[in-house]
This record gives C-alpha cells, structure tokens and sequence, in this order.
C-alpha cells in the first residue's frame, strides 16, 4: 500500500492559513505579526547582541545602547510565516505517519501544530522540526505532539524573552 504524502497539505494548509479560510478552531493570523526575513547569519549576530546586552543591563551597566536593542529585538520577533515553515512541518508530520493515516486526520494535526506555534517566529518554527528531526533529540523516533515543539521554541527565543523584559525594565526607569 502507498504511504500517503502530506506534503503538498501542508503547503494548502498554509494558503488557507493566508486566505483566512477557518482552520478548526483558529482563524487567519494577523499577517502584520509575521517577522520579517532574516538570515542564519544575521539570526545568530542578533542573538549574540541581545544576549549581552540583557546580560549588561541585569549587571546594572549604564551605557547600553537602547535603540539598537528594540531594532534588533523587532527584528526577531513575529509570529510564524506557514507559508516558509509549512513545508517543514509537512514533511516532519510525513516522516512519522503511518501508511493508514488518512489525509484528515494529518491535515487536524497539522492544525494542532500550527495553532500551537503561532506565536513563534518562523526561524524558532523551522529550528524546532530541524531540531527534533536531528541527532541531538534522543526522542527522534516518536512522533511529536506540539507541546514538544512549543518547549523548544520557547527554548529558542529564550534569548529575545529575557533581552525583552531587560529592555522593559530599563526605558521604564527612563
């Protein structure tokens, strides 16, 4: 019997996700909280700025360059683009299917999924499957459920959480 590809679903999934078609129980996201693009590079300069910079401030440092903060804090910050991670999530939900799995129920899970990690920047999105799917994750070889990818996410972005709320504390006192 051919296994069943949900690929291409995942891909429909997120046009429908775009033409703000109702996916189970979660509307269109706002498309103005998408992060802009950013590549690896530039990700891990961010990640690299913000990481000192919260580390200075939570030292009571003074001299600490705000503006660049909030710009390179808006710069890796929005909700997920599906369109650049559905492929991703497609294949990752493919990968651990089985060859009885209807198309319904996988498109349902995908929406679960989604619906889930919403929130998320693409880069923590595609960085959390790439994560799962590698050598690292000693559970690679069951299937995920989307808390497991929530918690990696929110391990990804601990960086712009705490630069964020260092950021909060200190154009308070201003």
């Amino acid at each position: 019997m051919k296994q069943k590809s949900f690929t291409n679903t995942g891909a429909e999934v997120a046009q429908k996700n775009q033409a703000g078609l109702p996916l189970g129980n979660r509307g269109a996201p706002e498309q103005s909280n998408i992060a802009p693009k950013i590549s690896a590079t530039e990700l891990d300069e961010a990640k690299e700025f913000l990481r000192l910079f919260a580390q200075r401030a939570f030292k009571g440092e003074t001299n600490l360059d705000l503006a660049r903060a909030k710009k390179t804090l808006a710069l890796v910050e929005g909700g997920c683009d599906w369109n650049k991670a559905g492929d991703h999530l497609g294949e990752m939900i493919d990968a651990y299917a089985r060859n009885d799995t209807s198309e319904t129920f996988l498109t349902i899970r995908a929406n679960d999924f989604m619906r889930d990690l919403d929130q998320y920047p693409t880069w923590a999105v595609i960085r959390s499957i790439r994560w799962w799917k590698g050598h690292e994750n000693e559970f690679r070889f069951r299937s995920p459920f989307p808390g497991d990818l929530v918690e990696r996410c929110r391990l990804e972005t601990t960086f712009q959480r705490v630069a964020r709320t260092q950021l909060t504390k200190l154009s308070s006192k201003k």
